[in-house]
């Protein structure tokens, strides 16, 4: 009875020491997967804000042909075609549109394609 109780604590000794050292070798790894981890997603680059304290805009707005179209803020690539027409936007809005109207990020975005979309 004695040998088998000293088998049974050093099992549960040898097991708890496992435990141990599994758990702290994941720790220093950074792949705990007790814990869901966040996946990071990559921003697409955009050009430095050269000391200005706001975010830099990510995209353009440009009228061609009537419709308004989506661009980079490089102003060269495209990012989307919009049945948007020039025609049916506010007065004010068509005049930024006209001097250049820069959003600053994808909520912006969509937030116009969202108003302005039919």
């Amino acid at each position: 009875m004695k040998r088998k109780l000293l088998l049974s604590i050093f099992i549960l000794s040898i097991l708890v020491c496992a435990a141990y050292n599994i758990s702290y070798h994941r720790s220093l790894s950074g792949h705990n997967n007790l814990i869901p981890q966040k996946e990071e997603t990559e921003l697409p680059s955009a050009p430095v804000n050269a000391g200005d304290p706001d975010p830099v805009c990510q995209y353009y707005l440009k009228e061609e042909n009537g419709y308004i179209n989506v661009y980079r803020n490089d102003q060269e690539t495209l990012y989307e075609n919009t049945t948007i027409r020039m025609e049916n936007l506010p007065y004010e809005l068509q005049v930024e549109i006209q001097k250049g109207k820069y959003l600053k990020d994808d909520r912006a975005l969509y937030n116009f394609l969202e108003n302005y979309s039919s």
